[in-house]
């Protein structure tokens, strides 16, 4: 177990000295291979619980972080790799924030009493399935922000998810968050059961939808190619979803 003794950012940090997210996408040099965390305990941190950057081929398993400032669990700019039976739980931004990732597994994960339970944004090629997000202010969310260094999300699936009562009041108002853009995007979404939600159990947004603005070139290992299928947003006071490719 790691607890933070006072003053300390980061638990866990994998990354080679001097990586830079702009560039470490096509600078081999910059990236690390075959890196593993398994089986630890990450508790109170001013930033990150564990955080993997520029990672090829990495595994995080049968890890938990807890009550950290930001991101409880947060690969970002990695390759091939899987995150999978871990939690996070008590993090005031996200649980499991996955951030710009391509070809990953993210399954059997538990995301608890956070503000959002899993985020999936910029990535490709990647699957959110098997996971259970509950007690948080919002359960399961993917998206697209054009202002990160890949510039799109596509080509990702979430399915077989449980998320679930997700009514956390944000710290900045008592009631949960009742509202974000949600469309039918370059994501597939079947098999996730959403209920007892008060605000999004699963969201997908762009940002470009709802700001009208036409997003940037398409970075090197993020494709090109979209598939529009059925994308589930419960947005209904404690509904009841259970979405399914058509």
């Amino acid at each position: 177990m790691l607890e933070n003794a006072g003053g300390q950012d980061q638990g866990i940090a994998i990354a080679n000295h001097g990586a830079d997210g702009a560039t470490c996408l096509g600078d081999p040099s910059q990236r690390i291979h075959g890196a593993r965390v398994s089986g630890l305990t990450v508790n109170g941190f001013g930033g990150d619980g564990i955080f993997l950057f520029c990672v090829d081929g990495g595994s995080l398993e049968l890890a938990s972080a807890n009550d950290d400032v930001e991101y409880g669990i947060f690969p970002s700019h990695c390759g091939p790799g899987r995150v999978s039976h871990c939690v996070a739980t008590g993090a005031n931004d996200t649980g499991n924030y996955i951030g710009q990732l391509h070809d990953d597994r993210i399954d059997h994960n538990l995301a608890m009493g956070n503000v959002s339970g899993f985020e999936l944004e910029n990535c490709s090629h990647s699957r959110l399935d098997h996971n259970e997000a509950t007690g948080n202010t919002g359960g399961v969310l993917t998206f697209t922000n054009i202002f990160l260094d890949v510039k799109q999300n596509s080509d990702n699936r979430v399915d077989h998810n449980f998320s679930h009562d997700n009514n956390k009041p944000t710290a900045a108002s008592t009631r949960p968050t009742r509202s974000a853009p949600c469309r039918r995007g370059p994501a597939s979404s079947f098999n996730n059961v959403v209920t007892g939600n008060d605000s999004f159990g699963i969201a997908v947004a762009n940002f470009c939808v709802a700001n009208s603005c036409h997003p940037p070139n398409v970075p090197r290992w993020t494709s090109s190619r979209t598939r529009t299928s059925t994308a589930s947003c419960s947005t209904s006071r404690r509904g009841t979803g259970l979405t399914r490719r058509p």
